[in-house]
C-alpha cells in the first residue's frame, strides 16, 4: 500500500514541478511584437480588401474608422490573452509558494 501512495505522491509531485516550470518559462519570456504588427498590417490588407470587394458604399473616413476599429479590437484580444497567461502563471507561482509554506509551517 506504502508503493501505491509513494506513486501518487510522486506523480503529484511531478505535476506541481512540471506546472512550475511552465508558469515560469511563461512569466520569464520576452514578450515579442510580432503578433500585434501581423495583425496590424494582414489585418488592414483583410479588411481593405473584403471592404472593397463586398460593394460598400461609405465616405473613406467611415471605411478607415471601421477598419480602425476592427484592428483595434483584435490588438487588445491578443494582448488580453497574453496578459492572462501572465497573470496565470503569476497567480500559479504565488500558489506553489503559499502551499510550501504552509507545508513548512506544518512540519
Amino acid at each position: 500500500m506504502s508503493k501505491i501512495v509513494t506513486e501518487y505522491e510522486a506523480k503529484a509531485a511531478l505535476s506541481q514541478l512540471e506546472c512550475e516550470v511552465t508558469a515560469s518559462r511563461i512569466l520569464n519570456k520576452p514578450e515579442s511584437k510580432l503578433p500585434y504588427f501581423a495583425v496590424a498590417l494582414l489585418g488592414t490588407a483583410v479588411c481593405n480588401y473584403f471592404v472593397d470587394s463586398s460593394g460598400f458604399e461609405a465616405p473613406v473616413i467611415i471605411r478607415t474608422i471601421l477598419v480602425t476599429g476592427l484592428l483595434i479590437g483584435l490588438i487588445n484580444m491578443i494582448d488580453s490573452y497574453f496578459m492572462r497567461r501572465k497573470l496565470d502563471a503569476a497567480i500559479t507561482l504565488l500558489l506553489v509558494q503559499e502551499k510550501r509554506r504552509a507545508e513548512g509551517e506544518r512540519d
